[in-house]
């Protein structure tokens, strides 16, 4: 249970103090994108799928730690600092742990999920102040919760697993600071966690605690924030396409065949080729390229019902053919290498780019006025202009907020 302790030990004794300032820098812009897309709590802040990938967590870090710091900040009154801090202590916690096991979405799990559950019971540990001995057996507590299978992409239950991560991790936290045990030993156990979820599968279990904070993994690998609203796995093909039917200047009906060669894990999971509706459309490659190649942009207007069903998209999706890189192996996340999209016109001209990050992907980040327009496009829907103005003010300066309720009475429409 060393391993397990050391986790417990970092979080209770890491305060905002010794969090270096691109780590708060990063949160805050997490949170401000994260409140975006949600604008309500938890399984709602997913089911656009418009949120932050990254941070080492082979998922979607801030929903469910956004979620969990949110409402539990705001039942415990907390301060900015506090909030912040949790979130960066449980996406560390959740980094770690993730980067020594296999790739979920290759074993049909969903990591936001799986690991998210450990991740938000780390932060709510944290604003309750809970002791290392409390710490270690809220992450017990948190690994016997932990659940979400692949298969229902493109369903609401996608955005549920989400949700119920940050669920699981309060509960975990609340019924341990009451009394309630659970094993200290969810890691090294020779039943435990990792041994469950991969079976005979190697796992570096001490390298779980190594380097923790040394950097902090919002700072490094960092996060990626969302500029569409669609399954990650998508991005870099979107901005491919896009790029090159600009710069082609192509046209709908001139295109014969779009190729697309990408990572396994995006095959695996981006499986409907005639999605029906928006939902089964944010996890189709066949779907976001011709919508793309359409419009050339992928927004929000762009995902709908209706345009699932549009006589010109479902034509244009015929035409895409998805695959594997050819020499790819079966855990490729194709970070080193870039997504490649060629189209053949119907005159028999051939056109290929390719695009190894995405435009939002912590190495070419969204501008500060980039990320507010997003913000401000999502906000409208619930906020007025001043609200927003405010929320917006609110997340620039988060640190030195006294109680989180305040940002909490703005966005449930009390103030």
């Amino acid at each position: 249970m060393e391993v397990v302790k050391k986790l417990a030990e970092f979080v209770v004794k890491t305060n905002f103090e010794a969090l270096p300032q691109e780590a708060v820098t990063v949160a805050k812009k997490a949170f401000l994108d994260t409140l975006g897309v949600a604008l309500a709590n938890g399984v709602i802040a997913h089911v656009l799928d418009y949120d932050d990938t990254g941070a080492g967590s082979q998922g979607h870090p801030s929903v469910p730690l956004f979620s969990t710091v949110l409402a539990l900040g705001e039942e415990l009154g907390c301060s900015g600092k506090e909030i912040l801090t949790a979130y960066v202590l449980g996406a560390e916690v959740w980094a770690k742990v993730a980067a020594q096991m296999p790739m979920l979405h290759m074993k049909g799990w969903h990591p936001t999920a799986v690991f998210g559950t450990l991740g938000a019971g780390m932060a709510a540990a944290k604003l309750l102040k809970l002791n290392v001995e409390q710490t270690m057996m809220t992450l017990g507590l948190a690994g016997s919760q932990a659940a979400g299978v692949v298969q229902n992409f493109g369903t609401f239950t996608k955005s549920f697993h989400a949700g119920n991560a940050a669920r699981s991790g309060i509960m975990a936290a609340l019924l341990v600071k009451d009394g309630y045990t659970a094993t200290q030993d969810i890691l090294e156990g020779h039943v435990g966690f990792p041994v469950t979820f991969f079976g005979g599968e190697k796992v570096n279990v001490a390298g779980m605690a190594e380097n923790l904070g040394h950097p902090f993994a919002v700072v490094s690998p960092g996060v990626n924030v969302k500029k569409f609203p669609a399954c990650y796995a998508t991005h870099r093909a979107i901005d491919a396409t896009i790029h090159l039917a600009k710069e082609n200047n192509l046209k709908p009906e001139e295109v014969a065949e779009v190729d697309v060669q990408v990572p396994p894990r995006t095959v695996k999971i981006l499986f409907y080729d005639k999605p029906t509706t928006a939902l089964e459309a944010k996890f189709s490659m066949h779907f976001v390229l011709s919508a793309a190649l359409i419009n050339r942009k992928m927004g929000l207007s762009q995902v709908t019902d209706a345009n699932a069903k549009d006589p010109l998209i479902l034509d244009l999706e015929r035409k895409v053919k998805m695959r594997p890189f050819p020499d790819a192996g079966p855990n490729e996340t194709g970070d080193n290498r870039p997504d490649v999209v060629t189209i053949k016109t119907k005159n028999g001209k051939e056109y290929s780019h390719g695009v190894l990050r995405a435009k939002g992907h912590a190495d070419v980040p969204l501008t500060w006025d980039e990320l507010l327009e997003k913000y401000r496009d999502c906000a409208r829907v619930a906020l007025n202009d001043q609200q927003a103005a405010r929320t917006i003010e609110i997340m620039g300066n988060l640190e030195k907020l006294g109680n989180i309720r305040e940002l909490m009475s703005i966005v449930t429409g009390m103030a």
